[in-house]
């Protein structure tokens, strides 16, 4: 049986590998998906994924072409995305 000292220090060292994924992946907590709510790190990126699909307007558009889950950065899913509607406007502007 773990006494009460271990499980508090079980729970401290949890929460200091959630604080972790957080400064990995949401450094500036710009999406305020709270990294206590999963169990993983998995788990937890595939939170922000979503929710990093959700905050780009065209996500949409470029969705077959851009795969949010191929990324584990915001600012380089973004770059990409914006970077394929400039592609798919030049595309259709006439020559």
């Amino acid at each position: 049986m773990l006494s009460r000292k271990q499980i508090i220090g079980l729970a401290i060292t949890r929460m200091m590998m959630q604080d972790k994924w957080a400064e990995k992946y949401d450094p500036d907590n710009r999406f305020g998906i709270n990294q206590y709510d999963y169990n993983s790190e998995k788990d937890y990126l595939f939170a922000l994924q979503r929710e990093w699909k959700n905050s780009i307007w065209d996500s949409d558009k470029v969705e077959k072409y851009v795969n949010v889950l191929d990324y584990t950065s915001f600012d380089e899913y973004e770059e990409d995305v914006e970077k394929c509607l400039e592609r798919l406007k030049e595309q259709k502007a006439p020559n």
